[in-house]
């Protein structure tokens, strides 16, 4: 199972927290903003929110309120 196969997994959870993260990190200077997508780009930096997630879902704390 790869990175993207445990996001779908999380569904609507992850697509959440990958909107706020998007929104999060734009910028109106392009170089940043540029430099932003970039990294965004890079799976190894939505590791630890995915795992966080999953975390949270296997002790029963994600819940459609959340």
């Amino acid at each position: 199972m790869d990175l993207n196969e445990v996001q779908a997994f999380l569904g609507q959870d992850w697509k959440r927290v990958e909107t706020l993260f998007r929104e999060s990190i734009r910028s109106d200077v392009q170089l940043l903003d540029d430099t932003n997508q970039y990294i965004f780009r890079n799976e190894g930096k939505l590791l630890r929110p995915t795992l966080g997630l999953l975390m949270a879902r296997a002790c029963g704390q994600l819940t459609e309120e959340s």
